[in-house]
This record gives structure tokens, sequence and C-alpha cells, in this order.
């Protein structure tokens, strides 16, 4: 742009009563070239339309003019050259211009026994003739065109003969070309004055005849492609110091023949038969790119043409040597030896429809991009597909990929991942897997089953599904959470398309190879299940690890589905008693997500039923002073909070706790009834049984009356407890030393615990010759809470 200049020059004559603009002369001057157009333009406001009638041209005194275009960075821009030649550029814009209407442009360009010659340069271009025109006709009224009439240049070591047209150029381009080139690159730097540090050697032999129908090309009809002769390239080096660019290369062949006469076959044209070769190729561009190709090749040839109307048949073979890309430190590939095989016919269920079939198999193949890395040793798959009939643009595909092992690791969820010996079975819609084994640092799976509407989910946000069979001998929870949590918060740091992003060293500060000793945090976050994916498993897992908390032997079905988790009869065995639990689970964003379950423990040890649902402890305090093992069955619903804890407020349930020779523990409780009562063993109290019901609701437990036999006492207790660690509960004395029956109300909080003797409420309630209905009120709602138990297990 420095190198420009600029003029203009216009002149205009304007007939208001007729509203005709005559245009007498516009000129702008860039540099010594000079842009022109002149002619008429009349209004037609009935019609509202504007008839067009303008000629243009383009005055370049000579090649000069156009060499000085050319970037110095390729070619010098040197004033002692010897130039000849004639160049014309002209053309027309005639036509009505208005809605749907737009004149017919008309252009030609030519250049007439052109010549240069660089002074101190040993050779010279000694003819160059360019002769190329067009018109374009939207209204399609006339036949619009492209046409290169000739492109010759001929000069020492330099032989170039182009021609060529495009015909139907708005519906359906015939390219009709014949090309005859014989180059010597080296000549080139002693014709043209080549900036100095660029090097330029190898030849180039070509003779080239085609007739193409671009129709074809996008029907993927290649067989009908009427292509035929060759190309060459020898020792071929292109090299630039300044520019730190090299490309080399040993060979390149190209060569076809494309229905050829035959009259020796009944369709009197023989096979189209091409082939692609690469001698070694290297390309290597700053500390950018570098990139490196062992000899390859592609073979192509069709079978002779029965039905003109049906898709061509054709087959590819191909062959890859060994591959190395790399772009700085973004961006490495590497992809040993490699072979394909490619065949095109006919669908049999529509004959214009083509039918690809690709079998391919490679040794090894390495990809490693923005921290991301994938390993594949001894892949290969073998696919065909058809286009859908209603959807042309989408393909039906159906075949087997695998591989001897894969190996997957990305900072989005930075565990190593392994693939072994991996099948997997595709067919339009869905994809089979039969036995796939997936490694995640310590955790294992096993996959057997199908995954539907892979394409419709990717590509136009459709669900995804899928019913799998799922087994596993270890999921490590801590791990997966682990990598989770440092994927998204890697996720948030990573600076995507700049060169500062994050090593993989980088990535995360916390150790998560395979032998990693994590431990969960305590604090959770709410696990948003994804929209748009219908997911079934039927699990067999032998261990999962959840925080210090181990369980064994999951059996159950597992679905996703509407941003839903569903547990259904889902069994394991904890490290201390067996599980069985029907859960719904939904959350719909990162603020609360809402469950409801129906949990059943049996023989479970106190302490370690605490550990496996921590708010326990918060609704039901008094389990804190009992040791041993015991019955859990509860139903619930409730919201949580972000970090998944039981949002009080919201809970809604019924539970019971039975259990049989528990030990009463000492603590702050314990120590203040057992001094009122003058227990025999102040610190440990055998109790016989134990069954507690009670119900959650509005953010009140209320703890129905139950029977405890501890020291020289059996006792009824029952009452109140609310979410803000106040409570209120009675104990009925009903056997003890003392000859009479009394009551005692604890009340307050565990800071400010009171005490007092009342008369006894349960006296009648546990007694079996005195029983009779003292509330039956709380009778009522036990049955209701057994009812629904009943019901939620069922």
């Amino acid at each position: 742009m420095k190198r420009l200049r600029f003029g203009l020059q216009t002149g205009m004559r304007l007939d208001r009563d007729s509203m005709l603009y005559v245009l007498d002369k516009a000129v702008m001057r860039v540099n010594r070239m000079k842009f022109g157009v002149g002619g008429r333009l009349q209004a037609d406001s009935l019609n509202h339309l504007l008839d067009v009638d303008l000629t243009f041209g383009i005055k370049v005194p000579s090649l000069k003019t156009l060499l000085d275009l050319v970037p110095e960075t390729v070619l010098k821009h040197d004033e002692n050259v010897t130039v000849s030649g004639e160049v014309l550029c002209r053309g027309s814009l005639k036509g009505k211009y208005g809605k749907d209407r737009v004149p017919v442009l008309d252009a030609r360009f030519k250049i007439n026994e052109g010549s240069v010659k660089y002074e101190g340069m040993p050779y010279s271009l000694d003819k160059l003739d360019v002769d190329l025109e067009g018109v374009v006709d939207l209204q399609k009224e006339q036949p619009s065109f492209l046409k290169l009439n000739r492109f010759y240049v001929k000069g020492t070591d330099v032989d170039v003969d182009l021609n060529g047209r495009v015909d139907q150029l708005l519906s359906n381009p015939l390219i009709t070309a014949s090309v005859k080139a014989d180059v010597d690159f080296s000549i080139l730097p002693q014709i043209f004055p080549i900036q100095e540090g660029v090097t330029l050697t190898g030849s180039l032999n070509a003779g080239l005849k085609g007739n193409v129908l671009l129709a074809d090309i996008k029907n993927k009809n290649y067989g009908k492609l009427d292509i035929r002769g060759g190309c060459q390239l020898k020792n071929v080096l292109l090299a630039s110091e300044k520019d730190s660019l090299k490309l080399r290369s040993k060979s390149v062949i190209l060569g076809f023949g494309t229905n050829m006469e035959d009259k020796t076959i009944l369709q009197e044209k023989n096979l189209l038969n091409g082939i692609f070769c690469f001698d070694s190729v290297d390309i290597q561009w700053k500390n950018a790119l570098t990139f490196h190709m062992d000899t390859s090749y592609v073979k192509v040839k069709t079978s002779p043409l029965r039905d003109t109307t049906a898709v061509a048949s054709m087959s590819a073979d191909i062959r890859f040597g060994w591959i190395d890309l790399v772009m700085g430190d973004s961006l490495r590939f590497r992809m040993g030896n490699s072979a394909a095989n490619f065949a095109l016919a006919p669908s049999p269920e529509d004959k214009k429809l083509p039918l690809v079939k690709a079998k391919v198999n490679m040794d090894s193949l390495r990809v490693r991009a923005r921290g991301n890395s994938l390993r594949l040793a001894n892949a290969g798959f073998d696919l065909s597909g058809v286009p859908d009939r209603k959807n042309k643009r989408q393909w039906l595909v159906s075949g087997v990929v695998g591989f001897q092992d894969m190996r997957v690791y990305t900072p989005l969820f930075p565990l190593r991942m392994r693939m072994p010996g991996t099948k997997i079975t595709l067919s339009p819609g869905h994809i089979k897997l039969n036995g796939a084994k997936l490694k995640m640092g310590r955790s294992d799976l096993l996959l057997t089953g199908e995954v539907y509407n892979l394409a419709g989910a990717f590509l136009r946000q459709e669900d995804l599904k899928a019913n799998l069979k799922v087994r596993s001998n270890m999921i490590n929870c801590n791990q997966l959470m682990k990598a989770m949590e440092v994927g998204a918060a890697n996720r948030m740091n990573m600076k995507w398309g700049t060169e500062e992003e994050l090593s993989e060293d980088e990535l995360s500060d916390v150790n998560l190879a395979a032998d990693s000793t994590y431990v969960a945090d305590s604090t959770m976050s709410v696990f948003v299940v994804p929209p748009g994916v219908d997911f079934t498993f039927e699990t067999n897992i032998k261990k999962v690890l959840y925080g210090k908390l181990e369980l064994d032997s999951i059996h159950g079905k597992v679905v996703m589905q509407n941003q839903c988790i569903e547990l259904s009869d889902l069994s394991m065995r904890s490290m201390a008693a067996d599980v069985k639990t029907t859960m719904l689970y939904k959350a719909s964003g990162k603020e609360k997500a809402y469950t409801g379950f129906d949990l059943r423990m049996d023989d479970i040890d106190v302490g370690a039923l605490i550990n496996f649902m921590p708010s326990l402890d918060s609704i039901v305090p008094m389990l804190r002073s009992f040791d041993g093992l015991v019955n859990f069955h509860m139903a619930a619903e409730t919201e949580l909070d972000s970090t998944m804890m039981v949002d009080l407020p919201t809970l809604r349930a019924v539970a019971y706790i039975d259990g049989k020779d528990l030990v009463l523990m000492d603590g702050e409780t314990f120590s203040e009834i057992s001094k009122m009562l003058m227990f025999k063993n102040k610190e440990r109290n055998l109790i016989d049984s134990v069954a507690v019901d009670f119900r959650i609701k509005d953010g009140m437990i209320e703890v129905f009356p139950f029977l405890v036999e501890v020291d020289r006492y059996k006792v009824a207790v029952g009452g109140e407890h609310k979410i803000d660690m106040t409570f209120n509960y009675h104990i009925s004395v009903l056997k003890s030393p003392v000859p009479f029956k009394l009551g005692v109300d604890i009340y307050g909080s565990m800071e400010k615990m009171k005490f007092k003797i009342t008369k006894a409420k349960y006296k009648n309630l546990f007694i079996p010759s005195k029983r009779a209905k003292v509330d039956s009120a709380q009778i009522n709602v036990r049955n209701q809470i057994r009812q629904m138990l009943q019901a939620a297990k069922k």
C-alpha cells in the first residue's frame, strides 16, 4: 500500500426530464494504471427499473506495471527491465437493474506477445500470451461461461500452455481443460530477480486433459470424471531464509486415464485408472510447522459404465508411510504405516445414491494437543455408508471399529484412561459395544450394550440414548470426583487459542495417578445431570470407594433421563451391612438438587450408618449414644443445597431403626440420666432390643414411643426434636427398683438440658396385661408409617 498512488477524474451529464444520466468520463489512476468507465443510465420510474449501458476498461501501460504489483518479498522491483507486449482489459455491463434484475456482465482480459528481460539475468521470458473472457447473466437468458482461450509462457527450460472453459456457470458447471507444462524451477531465479535467500530447484512435467461435471464431484460420482494424462514433480526444493520456510520432495506423481475408448469391451470405454504418489515430503516453517511423510500413494480405478444413470463404481487403494506433524507447542500428530481401501458403488436401494465402503488399518497413531493426548496401537475400521434418502447430507454408517490399545489423557478429566483390545460395531442410528474395557486411574469398566442416535445428539442436539450392562472390579469415586473437580478448574484456567496454555505438568496440583491415595473432600457440589441423555445401566460392580466408605457387590438398574438419575432395586454390601435402595435424584442447576429415596440397611453398625449418611447424625442425634448392630429403613424426599447437604426445612421422611444387644455409650445425656436413676454401670449398659419409629416434617422430628430395657430399668421413650437442636422428650419408667411408675421429661438443648420428674405417659402401652389405647392418634400414625414403608418397599 505504501507504493500505491491514487488519482480520480469524473464527468457526468443529467437530463432531469428523461431521467438520463450520461457518464462521459470517469477515470481512477492507481500508479500508472487507469481504470475508466463510461456510458448511460436511464431510470424507469413506472417499472422501478434502471436501464444500464456501461463500458469499462483498464489501461495498463506495460507488463512492468503488473510486475510491480508482485510483493517485494517474492520479486525484487528492478527498474532495469525490458518488457514488450500489449495489455488489454475491457468489458460491458448492459441490461435492466431492479428487483430480481441484474445487468449482464461481459469482460475480457488479454496480454499479447509479451516478453520480459531483466538486466544482468542470463535468461529471459521470451513469450507471454493470456486470453481470458467471460459472460455472467444472472437471469439465465443467455449462457454464462468463463473461458481461458490461452495461457502460454515460453522461456529457457520453461514451457507452459493452458486452455479451458467453464460452461453452465450458474447451473451445473462443466469444466473442460487442457494443460501442458515443462518447467525447470532452477531456471526461474535466472529469469526473474528473486529475493536473496530464496532457493528454488526441481522440475515439473505435466500433460493433462479433463472434462468434469461439478455435480459428479458433489454427488461422489467420481467414476464419471473424464481426466487423462499425468503430472510429475522431481527433486523439488523451495526455501526462503527470510521466512524460515523449506519445502522438499523427491518425487510427486499424478496420473490418470479415464474412460478411454476400448472396442474390446461392451461399453467401449475402459476403466478409470489414477495414481497419486509421494516419495518423501518435508515441510518446515519457522518453529510453527514441521511435517514429514514417507513414501505414500493412492491408486484409483472404476468399472465400466453399464448404466449411465447410476453412480459409477470406483475403488481406491491407499498406502501412507510414516507421517509426523508438529505445530509449535500446540499440536503433535504421528501416524505409523497405514493402508486403506475404499470402494464406491450404486446403492442397492437407489442406484443414484453412492454406497461407500472403507477399510483402514494403521500401525499406530499419536496425537497431542493443548495438553490432551491420544495413542492408538494396531487400529482399524471396516465401514460402509450411504446417504439417507430423505436427507442426503446425513450418512447412514455401519461396520466395525477396533484397536489393540488406546490411551487417552485430557486436562479436563486428568486421569490416565486406557481401552485395551476393543471392538465397536456401528449400525445406522446406533453403535454396539461387546465387552469394551475402560480403565480410568484405579477405576475400571466393562461395557456391553448399545448407544443410540450418536450422530443426532452431536449434530442436531437430539437425545443420546444408551442401554448398557456395566461390570467393574473397582470404581474409585474419590479419584473420579477429584478428576472432575480439577478438570472443571482447568477448563476455567485454560487460555483457549493462545500460546500461554498451561502445560500438562501445571494442570493439577494433586497427584491423580493410578496409585493416588486422595480421599474426597467432605464438602461436595451438586452434580448436574446433563440434558439430552437417556441412559439405562444394568450394574454389576464388585467394589466402590467413596470417601472412607467401601461398597461391595452392587447390583441393580440405573436410569439417567430428563436430568434425573433413578436407582431401581439397587442392592449392595457396605463395610458393615447389606444395603437395598430405590432412589430418584434430579438437578438441572448447580444451586440445588432434589432426591427421594427408599433405603434399607440390615445389620449395620451404628457408627458405619452415620458414616454412610452423615446427615443422619443431625437428624437423629440420639444415635451417637448407641453402639452395636441395627436395621435401618427410611423413605424420604428432600432438597439438597449446593454442597449436597440436606435442606432440613424441606425434608419429609418416615423411618425406623431396630436392633438387639445394643450398648448405650457414656455421654453427657446418659451421665445425667444414670446419676438420676442410680444405674449400676454408669459407663456402658446393654440394651436387649430397641425399635424406634420417627417422622420428619416441617423441620420437626417426631419420635414415637419405643421401649428400652437398660440396667434395672424398662423405659418407654418418645418426643420431638427440632432443627434448631432443641428437644422435648418424655421417658416413662415402666420397671425399676422404685415400686411405683414415674416419668422424666428431658427438654432444652444439649448445652442447656433440663430434667423434670412427671407422671408416666406410656405406662399402659408397653405392658401386655394392661395394654390399652393410650393415644389413638399416635397409633394411627405408626400404622401409616408402616404402610408407607411397605409401599416404598414394594
